[in-house]
């Protein structure tokens, strides 16, 4: 996400430069979560911005949750879909859930959320983890996006 910020010429221009370089590291930083430690080891949150398909990798203990958040919406027709199966001794999904946005004012009728699936690392192991953004009825039809993890439960 990247914002824009107004300055007003009587700040300075130190302060005016201070602000846009602080504004442009906060654009550019990966998805949260993704290969950072955390003071929690067994919680890991992973955002994406509008743009999801960067694989990343996520280490997590035995018992170890992980969330991934990712752009969504159902107003078109689209969700995002667990591609393939996890292996039961390795990985669980407890599934995704749709968030509404924030209401607008006005309401904004056809206004995407994000989609929030929650993973629990069951054994040691490696698992791939791809989700994928389909229509549900269309068969035979390649995603409109795709999301893939490499996890490793330790």
């Amino acid at each position: 996400m990247i914002r824009l910020i107004v300055v007003r010429r009587s700040l300075g221009t130190a302060l005016m430069v201070c602000l846009i370089a602080t504004a442009l590291a906060a654009a550019t930083k990966p998805p949260q979560g993704a290969n950072a430690p955390s003071d929690d080891a067994a919680q890991i949150t992973i955002t994406y911005p509008a743009a999801p398909g960067r694989p990343t990798q996520v280490t997590l203990p035995k018992g170890g949750a992980f969330t991934v958040t990712l752009p969504s919406n159902p107003t078109t027709g689209y969700s995002w879909k667990l591609d393939g199966t996890l292996d039961p001794a390795i990985l669980k999904s407890e599934g995704g859930k749709y968030i509404a946005p924030a209401e607008t004012n006005p309401p904004m009728v056809g206004r995407g959320g994000r989609e929030v699936w929650t993973f629990r690392a069951i054994g040691p192991g490696k698992q791939t983890v791809m989700l994928i953004y389909v229509r549900p009825w269309e068969k035979n039809v390649a995603p409109a996006k795709t999301q893939k993890m490499w996890v490793t439960v330790q």
